[in-house]
Order: structure tokens, then sequence, then C-alpha cells
């Protein structure tokens, strides 16, 4: 029975180790199922992540080369658009030159043709001025009118002088336009009066100029100058012999800086093409008209100029009726400026300043 027992035991006990053993192998087993799991899962994922590298790569050199690409289209355009917009001021510039060009050729053309107009209405007109004004001219001085062959001849003069004259107008035509254009000096046609230039200027300003004579001058003037640049022909009118058409009249400023002292001259006065100021006087003149002492500012004198009238007719607003007005005018203005002045800092004061 001890036997027995004995070996029921041993049974049991060699079932339960049997037992053990396979739980325990079955426990490895899974475990090791597991850990195949796991590394094929680790390689899988160190698969997807080399694969992810190699494509990351692959987008940084495909994104490399368009960028390379994109700058050099970008460059290409840009030289393009350099290269067109050069074209185009070049193209611009050429066609700006052409229309100058062509601009030059018509004003010249305008010129000439305005010139043979003036001619044709100078020789047609010719006749009228000729036996009118010397017919007016001779009763006034108390001679009598010339013969019809005088006139005549006056006339043959004339066309001598016109015919001897035209081969050179256009080269003379041309330096009297340049020059007139490029100096502030008289123009050509004023040049009888012996235009003088102004003195350089001070440099202090204008204002510190103060007005402190008038004058209304009578200049000997061409009939031209009351005519105005229309055309050469028209010098010989002179022929004519009319004093009081060959007078001007201008008024001269004379002007001081309060700065420095240095004095100055303007002339204000009226042609044809009309109301001008410029610094500088005329040399020659049949004499002084009237004449005031004044106490103006620049301004104040200029603001006078600016509000005087500027259409200009040969009998009926000439230079004569614009000089006398201007002198009225700024004379006037002097005066009331001097007036107000004088009640200001007193009449004794005023004396001892000016002398008046």
């Amino acid at each position: 029975m001890s036997n027995s027992t004995f070996s029921t035991n041993a049974n049991e006990s060699h079932l339960v180790d049997m037992k053990q053993y396979n739980e325990e192998r079955e426990y490895q087993k899974q475990k090791m199922f597991e850990q195949m799991e796991e590394c094929k899962k680790v390689a899988k994922l160190e698969l997807e992540n080399k694969a992810l590298r190699a494509g990351l790569e692959h987008q940084k050199r495909l994104n490399a080369h368009l960028h390379a690409e994109m700058e050099e289209y970008q460059n290409n355009q840009q030289q393009t658009i350099d290269a067109l917009t050069e074209a185009q001021k070049e193209a611009a510039k050429c066609r700006v030159n052409q229309l100058e060009l062509e601009l030059m050729e018509a004003n010249r053309k305008l010129e000439e043709l305005r010139g043979k107009v003036i001619g044709v209405f100078f020789r047609f007109s010719l006749f009228m001025i000729v036996w009118d004004e010397d017919e007016h001219h001779q009763i006034r001085v108390g001679r009598p009118a010339l013969s019809t062959a005088n006139r005549l001849g006056r006339i043959q003069i004339f066309i001598k002088w016109d015919r001897s004259s035209s081969s050179s107008s256009s080269s003379s035509t041309s330096s009297s336009s340049s020059s007139s254009t490029s100096s502030s000096s008289s123009p050509a046609y004023l040049s009888p009066a012996e235009w003088t230039p102004p003195v350089p200027s001070c440099g202090c300003g204008c204002q510190h100029y103060r007005a402190v004579q008038m004058q209304l001058h009578a200049h000997p003037m061409e009939l031209l100058h009351l005519i105005g640049s229309m055309h050469r022909v028209l010098a010989p009118v002179k022929l004519l012999d009319s004093p009081k058409l060959a007078t001007h009249h201008a008024v001269l400023v004379y002007f001081v800086c309060g700065a420095c002292g240095k004095e100055n001259r303007c002339t204000y006065e009226i042609i044809d093409v009309g109301k001008e100021s410029r610094w500088g006087y005329y040399g020659g003149s049949f004499g002084i008209k009237a004449e005031t002492k004044l106490n103006d500012s620049y301004e104040e004198v200029e603001d006078v100029f600016r509000g005087m009238w500027t259409k200009w007719k040969l009998f009926h607003a000439n230079c004569q009726h614009w000089a006398r007005d201007f002198y009225n005018r700024v004379g006037e203005e002097s005066t009331e400026a001097f007036r107000t002045y004088r009640q200001r800092i007193g009449l004794e004061m005023v004396l001892q300043m000016t002398g008046r």
C-alpha cells in the first residue's frame, strides 16, 4: 500500500511537473512570438523610416532643382525686360528726336511762309503808307506835300533795298532771332536807342531794393519797334521820315539796395507784343519828359507793373500812353505811401532823412 501510494504520488508529481513544463514552454513560445512580432514591427518601421528619409532627400533635391530653374527663369525674364526697356527708351528717344526735327522744320517753313505773307502784305500796304504819311508830315511841318514823282522815287528806293537784302534775309533773321532769345538785352529792333545792359547784381535780393527816382523818357526808335519784330523788310519804313512814329516812350526807375547801397536801373515799357520790364536802360534819349522822386519798395513798383494793361495799339494805346499811365500810377502809389510814412514817423524826421 505504501508502494502504490508512493507510485501515485510520483505520478501526480510528474504530471504536475509536466504541466508546469508545458505551461512554461507555452509561455516561452508566446513570448518568442511576441518578440518576433515586435521585431517585425520595428523592422517595418525602420523600412518605412528609411523610405521616408529617401523620399525627403529626393524632395529636397527636387526643390533645389526647381529653385535653381526658377532663379534662372527669373534672371532670363529680368534680362528680357531690361532689354525691352532699353529698346523702348531708345525708340522713344529716336522718336522724340525725329519729332523735334520735324517741329523745327515745320517752324522754319512757317517762318518762311510768315515772312513771305508779311512781305506781300507790306508791299500791298506800302503805297498807302507812303502817300498818306508823307502828305500828313509835310503839311504838319509847313512844307508842300511831296509830288507823285518823289513818292514813287521813295518806293523805288525801297524796292532796290528789298531786292538787295532778300538774298541774306534768312541768315540775318536766324542770327537776330538766336541773339534775341539768348540774351536779356535789348532786341535788335531797339538798337537805335543804344540799349545799355544792367550792372552786375549785388546779390542782396530784391527785397532790399528801394525805388528812389523815376523818369519818363522819349527815345529815338525806328518805326520797326512800333510794328514789332514782324519781318526785316519793314525796316526801311524809317525812310518815311515820321518823327512822331520814330519816338518810343519808356519809364526808367532807379533802385538802390538798402543793404549795400548799390544802384541799378530798370526800364518799364510796352511794345506791340506786350509790356515788359528789364534791368538796364536806353542810352539814346530825346530828353526827360517827366521826373519825380520815389520812396517805394521793389515789390510795390512791380505790383503796379503787373496791374498795367497789355493791349498795344499804334494810335490809341501806344508806348506813350502806357508810359504816362505807368508813371502816374507809380507816382500816386509813392505819394500815398510817403504820406502814410510821414504821418507815422513825423514830418521833421522825414525832412532830415530825405531832404523833402
